[in-house]
């Protein structure tokens, strides 16, 4: 499926032409803020699921260190991300709050326009709401 990801600040996630950094800018939905989920095996997507996150570009978007980044088009550890959600487990549904954790089980967070991985927390600057 392909969603957005609406940050706090309004603003949704998304991926430039020709960059591979994430950053929170937009309050519209276009090609830059579209990401596709994938999961093996496919499926619906419920929390605590092991899925990726392919852009606009084909790459899948990665967590390394607190950098969180689309650089290849291949799938792998550092691209593997769990999606967790507010308020417990079941599928994960258009319109609910969602958090991502990648392999070090640091969740994406937005600070301003920066997307980074810096804490475990699931708190506010980690909620991100799902959208189709």
């Amino acid at each position: 499926d392909t969603v957005y990801f609406l940050t706090r600040t309004g603003k949704y996630i998304d991926v430039e032409e020709h960059r591979d950094d994430l950053r929170a800018r937009g309050t519209e939905k276009g090609r830059r803020e579209a990401m596709m989920v994938e999961k093996d095996g496919g499926g619906a997507i419920s929390a605590g699921d092991e899925v990726y996150l392919r852009t606009h570009a084909g790459a899948y978007v990665d967590f390394i260190g607190s950098a969180v980044r689309a650089r290849f088009t291949e799938r792998g550890g550092w691209q593997r991300i769990r999606i967790t959600k507010e308020g417990g487990t079941g599928p994960i549904r258009t319109g609910e709050t969602v958090f991502l954790k990648g392999h070090q089980d640091n969740a994406l967070d937005v600070e301003g326009e920066d997307v980074k991985c810096r804490w475990p927390d699931e708190g506010k600057w980690q909620r991100l709401t799902v959208e189709k």
